[in-house]
């Protein structure tokens, strides 16, 4: 299930996408929803960080608000941080927001 993200040129620029991201540990169900200019990057340090495998699930273009407002929404799986209980509700989001 995953998905291959852009690769900014040079995330650094001033003309900076932002993308909202979803990182899965299968091994233990989470999924971490975050923000950052460089998906690859990203989903590259946190593995560097972790002993079990991840995977990129999910990479949208978005903004603070929008990653503010899911973890809003799957408050009630919160974990620890931007990390979240692979719940029913956060399987249907990546899902509808999947490539297809």
């Amino acid at each position: 299930m995953a998905v291959r993200c852009p690769v900014p040129a040079n995330p650094y620029s001033g003309n900076r996408v932002q993308y909202v991201y979803a990182i899965r540990r299968p091994d233990i169900g989470e999924v971490k929803i975050g923000i950052t200019v460089n998906p690859v990057a990203r989903l590259t340090g946190l593995q560097g960080a972790h002993g079990a495998p991840l995977e990129m699930v999910l990479c949208l273009p978005g903004t603070e608000a929008d990653e503010k407002a899911l973890h809003a929404r799957f408050h009630a799986d919160q974990l620890l941080g931007e990390w979240f209980r692979e719940s029913p509700a956060i399987t249907a989001w990546i899902t509808e927001h999947a490539p297809r």
